[in-house]
């Protein structure tokens, strides 16, 4: 996993991989001082991250465990702080027809900085299938690890 850094005026010099759990610095250049700076705002949740992934199912069958997410700040900490809607869909649909439907909750409201999707399932068999999810009606920014439906 790379971390993402921030110097200067925000400039990005290294890129997330899709970590499982992460941690990001944000280093900064404070005028007058001799190098970057650690810095700890109170900043609210900026990624999601799947901390429990989806796992293969058969079709119509809940997906179990539950998938989780967790919002984290720029910091890769925690945002527990973090009550928002939090909404999940297909990102890879792996069905032969490409028309599969994820069923159950999609959107739920975190605890804690936790959004907890426990009735989830797909229908259509496949292979390589993917969630995306994202932050009430906004674009989804994260994504699964491929999974699959079928026996």
């Amino acid at each position: 996993m790379k971390p993402l850094r921030l110097l200067r005026s925000g400039a990005l010099v290294a890129a997330l991989a899709a970590p499982a759990a992460c941690h990001l610095d944000a280093l900064f250049h404070a005028p007058g001082s001799s190098g970057p700076q650690a810095v700890s705002p109170d900043v609210a949740a900026l990624l999601l991250v799947f901390t429990v992934q989806p796992r293969n199912a058969l079709p119509g069958a809940t997906i179990q465990p539950p998938v989780q997410l967790t919002a984290v700040d720029t910091l890769g900490y925690a945002a527990t702080n973090f009550t928002g809607v939090v909404r999940l869909m297909i990102g890879h649909d792996g069905s032969v027809l490409g028309n599969a439907t994820l069923s159950g909750t999609t959107s739920v409201v975190a605890r804690a900085g936790v959004a907890t999707f426990g009735d989830l399932s797909i229908v259509q068999p496949g292979v390589n299938y993917t969630l995306k999810a994202g932050f009430g009606t906004r674009a989804p920014i994260a994504e699964s690890a491929p999974f699959t439906i079928g026996p």
